[in-house]
């Protein structure tokens, strides 16, 4: 077995492509698939709607926007 044909830039190549649709199709698959499942569950869709009766865009949502309460009994220093 020629060991220069196991290390050629055509297999690493294909391997480099492999992994990247690999990893697009799992994002897709979670994003059309996981993602829409649970938010039509019960406790989400209940949320959703709450949140969309108070005129809040769900998909607009960022993390930054909501108010951050720490734990209790947490000691932050603000530089």
């Amino acid at each position: 077995m020629n060991t220069l044909l196991l290390a050629s830039p055509n297999r690493n190549a294909f391997r480099r492509w492999a992994s990247l649709f690999g990893c697009v199709a799992l994002i897709a698959t979670v994003w059309l698939t996981v993602l829409p499942r649970i938010a039509r569950m019960p406790a989400v869709a209940d949320h959703i709607q709450q949140m969309e009766q108070e005129r809040i865009e769900v998909d607009a949502m960022f993390y930054t926007e909501l108010e951050w309460d720490p734990p209790s009994g947490a000691a932050w220093r603000w530089r």
